[in-house]
């Protein structure tokens, strides 16, 4: 059931909210004028499990990923688990994205409405490869042998509208990897709120995902040297990030709306980022959306276009997204989304 917007009086308490839902958008600018420093740089490649940073979604990458104050679909489950608060009835969703070096990335994900203040959700996703070859110094082709890359989770959510404005969301994802004969395996947390501020439209939303423990790898390599011995493996922590975002609609006119959405995005393998994107909606059946990516390494912009419609008593919504990437192929995601 979605929240409604009651009024609030008090015009400081509305000032305030709507700087805080300005900060996204002040970020770069801050950034540009060196205001900001950028710190964190030294500690990527720090973490392991970093397909979980790959964004889910066809609407949310054409909006360059300024997600987590909208969350307003099945996508949320990745996003912001408190975003799921706000959806009546069922939901299931499909996102396929095809990722730089050929790699292939599929993520499901189901909500549910058990009552207007408690929501559940399901989501998997496999982040896979082709059989590759084993090389070696004296081998570089290949030595004969094969194996496989694959990464999956599962996963299980909560979110509870506390009042008309204010919601949260848990989720706990077991995690698992398998390199040839290594495994590695352990369970995250996602935390997030979603706050309507009653000024407008106007929300703000914080989620912390991928936060645990450490993850340590078990199994034997045996590389093809005659003295080979098996090794052992250090600790690794898991691609923890903190977002802050905001959303809201700068433009209602009839059968044409505007939303816009900025957010922070504070990981701990790098320096910070920032997005800024929008979405135009014609009569909830037509969307063109647009984004910007800031200080994201090969990623700037984004675009993106969708279609609604119902069929066969099923509300169905389809989306399609292209990332700029640079020196890297661009990426490409199909994304399609049920409702009943």
């Amino acid at each position: 059931m979605k929240a409604r917007n009651p009024k609030q009086d008090g015009t400081p308490m509305k000032v305030a909210f709507w700087m805080l839902g300005l900060l996204p958008l002040l970020a770069p600018a801050l950034r540009a004028q060196e205001l900001v420093h950028n710190f964190g740089e030294e500690r990527a490649a720090t973490t392991v499990l970093n397909f979980l940073k790959i964004g889910v979604g066809a609407r949310a990458e054409g909006m360059a990923q300024a997600f987590v104050g909208v969350a307003d679909d099945a996508s949320a489950l990745y996003w912001n688990p408190a975003g799921i608060s706000s959806l009546e009835g069922n939901h299931m969703a499909l996102h396929h994205l095809e990722w730089p070096a050929d790699i292939d990335y599929t993520w499901l994900g189901y909500t549910r409405e058990l009552n207007p203040n408690l929501h559940v959700g399901l989501a998997y996703g496999q982040l896979a490869t082709d059989e590759m070859a084993v090389t070696t110094e004296e081998h570089p082709d290949g030595d004969g042998r094969s194996f496989y890359f694959t990464d999956q989770f599962l996963q299980a959510t909560g979110a509870f509208q506390l009042t008309n404005q204010f919601s949260c969301g848990v989720s706990v994802r077991y995690v698992r990897e398998d390199i040839a004969d290594v495994t590695m395996d352990g369970l995250l947390l996602d935390v997030g709120t979603h706050y309507r501020t009653g000024w407008k439209d106007l929300a703000v939303a914080v989620s912390l995902v991928n936060f645990g423990g450490q993850f340590t790898p078990e199994g034997s390599w045996t590389p093809a040297a005659a003295d080979a011995r098996a090794r052992g493996y250090e600790d690794f922590s898991a691609p923890t990030i903190f977002r802050l975002g905001s959303s809201m609609h700068l433009l209602k006119i009839e059968d044409h709306s505007l939303l816009g959405a900025a957010q922070i995005n504070h990981p701990v393998d790098n320096s910070e980022s920032y997005d800024l994107g929008f979405e135009y909606d014609w009569r909830h059946a037509t969307f063109l959306r647009a984004g910007w990516k800031f200080n994201g390494g090969q990623e700037s912009w984004t675009a993106g276009a969708g279609l609604s419609f119902e069929h066969w008593g099923l509300g169905v919504r389809l989306d399609i997204s292209y990332s700029e990437f640079g020196l890297l192929n661009n990426s490409r995601r199909l994304s399609t989304q049920f409702d009943w």
